[in-house]
């Protein structure tokens, strides 16, 4: 990559993350990153896993024990990620409306949905023994907020724990993100197969 494309890019993503602006861009390994309003950078990479076309979002935080950058990532057929994030936004925005109704101050209550995975990995290339995966409603100072708790477990190591923080533009914006960055991945992999058609 261009030396001055490179830096554009990491400052890029420095100003999305002190700003909580919500915005897409591409990661280093041209992977399709997606800054939440809520605070989170995901990175969404694409395959397709036996006829099943798959996407894996991987979530790169800072661990409070010992400061270093992590990362989990999950997979799941983008269409159960995407049917499960919609089922998970309409109960979201029910709740909002509620505690705005209310005039709720604080509340933090698990929502009645699942947020499921096919495949988990985790930083130091592990792949964990147990995943819990939990989405909450959270109200601060009235400011409400869907966290989605992951907490990795193993044999050998203290468990991982990491939370996807989302406003209530952030699910409809990331299920928005994994569809245009599929399409994208599909017309690169198309090209791709064209010109190893060429050699024959």
């Amino acid at each position: 990559m261009n030396p001055k494309k490179l830096t554009f890019l990491l400052v890029a993503i420095c100003i999305c993350c002190i700003t909580n602006a919500q915005s897409i861009g591409l990661g280093l390994g041209g992977n399709m990153v997606v800054n939440t309003e809520g605070g989170n950078r995901l990175e969404l990479s694409f395959y397709n896993d036996k006829g099943v076309d798959v996407v894996s979002i991987t979530d790169w935080y800072k661990n409070l024990t010992d400061n270093n950058i992590q990362f989990s990532s999950l997979a799941n057929s983008i269409s159960t990620f995407k049917s499960e994030l919609r089922v998970l936004q309409t109960k979201y925005e029910q709740w909002v409306s509620t505690a705005k109704t209310n005039n709720v101050k604080e509340v933090e209550k698990e929502l009645p949905c699942q947020i499921s995975y096919t495949n988990c990995y985790c930083s130091a290339y592990s792949y964990p023994t147990r995943v819990i995966i939990k989405p909450y409603f959270v109200v601060r100072n009235y400011t409400p907020c869907c966290e989605i708790r992951i907490w990795q477990y193993f044999y050998d190591r203290v468990p991982n724990y990491n939370v996807w923080y989302l406003t209530p533009k952030d699910i409809p914006f990331l299920i928005s993100a994994i569809e245009k960055g599929f399409q994208e991945h599909k017309i690169q992999s198309t090209k791709k197969q064209q010109t190893e058609d060429l050699f024959k």
